[in-house]
């Protein structure tokens, strides 16, 4: 009955330390995914403000064309 009861323990032992492997996993993949989306909105925030460079500099070049 002992050893039984040992058994059961080392198997709970098991089961609570792979979730605690998976839940230090999934943290791990929550901040790489928050690091990712905070790179992909500066990299767009870039984007739109090269955009808007590239209207005013084909703004320019037609005006310049004109003259």
């Amino acid at each position: 009955m002992i050893l039984a009861d040992i058994s059961n323990i080392k198997q709970q032992d098991k089961a609570g330390s792979l979730l605690s492997e998976s839940v230090a996993l999934l943290l791990e993949k929550k901040q790489a995914i928050d690091e990712l989306t905070r790179v992909i909105e500066v990299k767009s925030g870039v984007i739109s403000e090269q955009k808007k460079r590239i209207l005013i500099l084909e703004e320019v070049s037609t005006y310049a064309k004109l003259i």
